[in-house]
């Protein structure tokens, strides 16, 4: 697809002139969840290994936006609007933008 074209030369690209971080993991070829799971793993045990403690949050981003209340958040947006004068409505412009493409179940 169109879609799949572009996100190879996005990435290609991207590769090409070294703009990831080596901890980028996704989106990446050769690289999965499982690479990075084995990293963070590896980076855990070489710390504890060494005498140092580790702490480790761990964030299901996924399962946040499953808790959005939608009207919620747009009052809370449409608040925004009173700060326009003030330089906000690029911010706000921009949050509208994110969520309009955000599918709430």
């Amino acid at each position: 697809t169109f879609e799949r074209v572009v996100r190879n030369k996005v990435v290609d690209h991207l590769e090409g002139n070294g703009l990831f971080n080596d901890g980028q993991h996704g989106f990446r070829r050769n690289r999965s969840c499982l690479t990075q799971l084995l990293n963070h793993y590896d980076n855990v045990m070489r710390e504890l290994n060494n005498g140092h403690e580790v702490d480790v949050v761990y964030l299901d981003m996924e399962k946040a936006f499953d808790k959005v209340d939608v009207k919620v958040l747009m009052a809370k947006l449409e608040k925004y609007e009173e700060l326009n004068a003030m330089g906000a409505g690029a911010a706000e412009g921009k949050a509208r933008r994110i969520l309009s493409g955000l599918q709430f179940t």
